[in-house]
């Protein structure tokens, strides 16, 4: 027989948008349990890269104190590079100061951030997997779950869908929907022994897509290919991979010279929106709720950013006593708020990056118009809302001969 139990949230997803929502919301006072199938630490495809806008959350939710000083690294920009023109580095600054980047480890990152919210109160249960969402009356419920010597009913007022792109949450309500461009996959691998002394990771762009590589610490770095989906199957990771960096002989030299560390991972498709972000009792939030095409290092600020939404206006209906909880009009609202402009922009990146020659264009204009280049710096670092640089004056400054 099954074991019934009840709180006022439970979120779906130990992840870093599941981890943040939980803790803002317990910290406000309320009743949450996280569940995850995972057990943390534990590795993540990722390219595993959080803008100095994500880790000013991070200093808020107190995700450093649970991280040793050595794990990761600060960056101060990330270099784009393609075969057409000079590298520009995208670099960071706010208020006339240098802002740094992180590069770290999810399996570092997602363990620190759990760790925060069990220290504001979340009841963290690991190695719980959902296999259904409950509903009653037409609302959500709750979940059904456990391990594999238990099964629990999980009553909530609201559950939160933070389980990235296969959510089981999304899934029950058939919310995915796929995009028709850009279609592509990663595969993401750590490589130990490259020496990296450069303060900055680096960004190429190819023929059929592109590559980031940024070190994660102890002479590690992290490399993220990403490249059109292909019409026949790619057959092992690791292979792939491999033949997939020949489109960039300077950089598969450079990696050759260390060890790959674990198998490498993949990831597809890395572009897809969902037909709602909320309904009656439930929500969503970080990859579960929808992504865009990874080139500016979207996810991870996505994420954290996305649960800040989420916990302030979940947190206003908790504490209306009227049921079902219905967060769609607000949070969605919310979202396309804080999202909308800079998805504009990651879409007309990717045009640039579709066509390498055009990218090239536009590094040049950068490396000649620096206040153009800061201002499109600290909105790519999430330290400027995207409007900033999102108007017709501020493309012609940048796209004008």
């Amino acid at each position: 027989m099954g074991d019934e139990r009840h709180c006022e949230v439970v979120v779906v997803g130990g992840g870093p948008a599941g981890s943040a929502s939980a803790a803002l919301l317990a910290d406000a006072g309320h009743d949450v349990v996280l569940v995850d199938r995972a057990r943390f630490p534990r590795r993540k495809p990722c390219a595993e890269y959080v803008s100095p806008g994500a880790v000013a959350i991070l200093e808020r939710l107190g995700a450093f104190a649970f991280l040793d000083a050595n794990v990761g690294r600060r960056l101060r920009g990330m270099e784009i590079r393609t075969p057409s023109a000079l590298p520009h580095l995208v670099q960071y600054r706010e208020d006339g100061r240098p802002a740094r980047s992180l590069s770290i480890s999810r399996y570092h990152l997602d363990a620190a951030l759990l760790r925060a919210a069990r220290a504001r109160g979340v009841r963290v249960l690991e190695g719980f997997r959902v296999a259904a969402v409950l509903t009653s009356e037409g609302a959500v419920s709750g979940v059904v779950g456990g391990g594999a010597r238990e099964n629990v009913t999980m009553h909530a007022r609201l559950v939160v869908g933070a389980d990235g792109a296969h959510s089981v949450v999304a899934r029950s309500f058939n919310l995915r929907r796929t995009r028709r461009w850009p279609r592509r996959l990663g595969l993401v691998a750590h490589v130990a022994g490259v020496p990296w002394t450069e303060e900055h990771g680096e960004m190429h762009v190819g023929p059929r897509g592109y590559v980031g590589v940024a070190p994660v610490g102890n002479d590690v770095v992290s490399v993220g290919l990403v490249r059109s989906l292909p019409s026949a199957p790619l057959g092992p990771a690791g292979p792939a991979l491999d033949a997939a960096l020949a489109d960039y002989p300077e950089l598969a030299a450079r990696l050759g010279s260390g060890r790959r560390v674990g198998s490498v991972q993949g990831v597809g498709p890395l572009s897809y929106g969902v037909r709602a972000v909320a309904g009656a009792g439930f929500a969503l939030v970080g990859d579960a709720a929808g992504t865009v095409d990874p080139f500016t290092g979207e996810g991870i600020f996505r994420a954290l950013r996305g649960a800040e939404i989420l916990a302030d206006v979940a947190g206003r209906a908790l504490a209306d006593e009227r049921d079902p909880i219905d967060l769609q009009p607000a949070y969605a609202s919310a979202r396309r708020a804080a999202f909308r402009s800079k998805e504009r922009l990651t879409e007309l990146i990717q045009v640039l990056v579709h066509a390498p020659m055009l990218l090239g264009y536009v590094l040049e204009r950068l490396r000649r118009r620096p206040e153009v280049a800061a201002n499109l710096g600290r909105v790519l670092g999430d330290l400027e809302h995207a409007d900033a640089v999102m108007t017709g004056r501020s493309m012609w400054g940048l796209l004008r001969p």
